[in-house]
């Protein structure tokens, strides 16, 4: 499953028009789209739902993002010069068709290593696909917690053409797609079947984190705040998607807390919050690149996740509310 046979193959069908295609397909799980689709979700359509769907994606490639770091293991694009990297190696000089021979066969240890020593970041590796794992948080996402059957249809499309894609563009082998839907689906597995048996809606009520009241409000903050500050001293690669973890929950704390409306307003009021919520995540990422930090940090990781979207998720509903009041 480590063979370049199979990107060979898939790139052999190689046009214009396919190479911008697969790249298209490739574009809906990089961070412009997500955050667009998530804020129109939780901003625009439903905050309680969006922020279950927000969730179960920062779960599933905070998880994908702890694998590649566990597995280490390259992307095709650097075993196989004959290969069309689409900008992937990025400078990186690619090896002679080093591939595995054997299907089940592991790749060898001598290239593994060579990988390892020029990779800096989780990203970088291969195993699992994060796009994959992350285009059935989001599509998956949507069936589960809309409970609409369209949805789970383009799910189905969506992640299988996210894992050609993958393919294609040589960014990942088919063990690594398929390891990347694996982890998906025991995610969605997981949130599909609590959604079901729990009172997910008692999680928005002012009560869920009155810790004299309930035992769920300590499974709840423990599950919400303590784990992820815990897994942030880890000081790897993923700790910037932590922080966002750390951040969603935070931010529907001080929702809760200060009575904020939730999904309310005329359509004008949810497209204003939708759009300000988007423009103050990449405003305050691009704004975060001045601070004397260095960006390789693990301290500038935390802030570049944690503060956009805990400024988006409180900010915009509260802006739009205040609006609201003013304009009855």
């Amino acid at each position: 499953m480590f063979q370049t046979n199979i990107n060979l193959f898939l790139q052999s069908f190689s046009a214009p028009w396919l190479d911008s295609f697969m790249q298209a397909v490739s574009w809906t799980g990089d961070q412009t789209f997500i955050v667009g689709l998530l804020c129109l979700v939780a901003l625009g359509v439903d905050l309680k739902r969006g922020f279950i769907l927000v969730q179960i994606f920062l779960i599933t490639i905070i998880s994908t993002d702890i694998l590649k770091t566990v597995f280490s293991l390259p992307r095709p694009f650097f075993l196989d010069e004959r290969l069309n990297d689409f900008g992937g190696l990025n400078g990186l000089a690619a090896l002679r068709d080093v591939g595995t021979l054997a299907f089940f066969e592991m790749l060898p240890d001598t290239i593994i290593n060579a990988y390892r020593s020029v990779a800096t970041h989780s990203d970088q590796f291969g195993l699992p696909s994060g796009h994959t794992s992350s285009a059935i948080a989001l599509w998956g996402g949507l069936a589960i917690v809309f409970r609409k059957n369209r949805f789970g249809v383009i799910a189905v499309v969506m992640v299988t053409l996210m894992m050609i894609s993958g393919m294609y563009l040589a960014q990942h082998f088919l063990a690594d797609v398929l390891a990347g839907m694996g982890l998906g689906l025991f995610i969605l597995l997981i949130s599909a079947l609590l959604l079901n048996r729990l009172d997910w809606w008692r999680l928005f009520a002012t009560d869920s984190f009155n810790f004299s009241i309930s035992g769920s409000s300590w499974v709840l903050f423990v599950a919400g705040f303590v784990l992820p500050i815990g897994l942030l001293f880890s000081g790897e690669g993923h700790v910037g998607r932590i922080a966002s973890f750390l951040a969603l929950n935070l931010a529907l704390f001080v929702l809760i807390w200060t009575g904020c409306p939730l999904d309310s307003g005329r359509l004008w009021h949810r497209v204003f919050r939708t759009l300000l919520g988007f423009a103050l995540f990449f405003a305050i990422s691009s704004g975060l690149k001045y601070l004397p930090i260095s960006q390789d940090s693990v301290q500038y990781a935390v802030l570049k996740g944690f503060a956009p979207v805990f400024i988006l998720f409180v900010l915009a509903p509260f802006v739009t509310a205040m609006w609201m009041v003013k304009s009855r």
